[in-house]
């Protein structure tokens, strides 16, 4: 979809290992940034299996950083949580979000 549409600035909100982000990124050549939006740290509201020790998320973080180490003139890394990333991406620049 992302490639068929032509969008351009992209945002994944929740990228954990970078999974996602490295395929979406392998598949489509025309995304020219890349908003990759995560605390990559324990949050002690966060009642989730996946919530870890801060020593955890920073591994899980140099994994997602791995992922997309060919990618990097195109990605924009946010390491907070969703409503204060936000504030760094301009009203209206978004062609796609997709939130994990």
């Amino acid at each position: 979809m992302v490639r068929e549409f032509g969008f351009r600035n992209v945002c994944e909100v929740g990228v954990y290992r970078g999974v996602f982000a490295s395929a979406l990124l392998s598949g489509a050549d025309g995304i020219e940034t890349y908003h990759m939006v995560d605390p990559w740290r324990s949050r002690p509201a966060w009642i989730k299996p996946l919530n870890k020790s801060d020593s955890v998320f920073e591994q899980v973080y140099l994994e997602a950083m791995e992922a997309v180490r060919e990618h990097a003139g195109k990605v924009a890394v946010l390491r907070d949580v969703s409503r204060e990333a936000l504030k760094w991406i301009g009203d209206g620049t978004l062609d796609f979000a997709y939130v994990d």
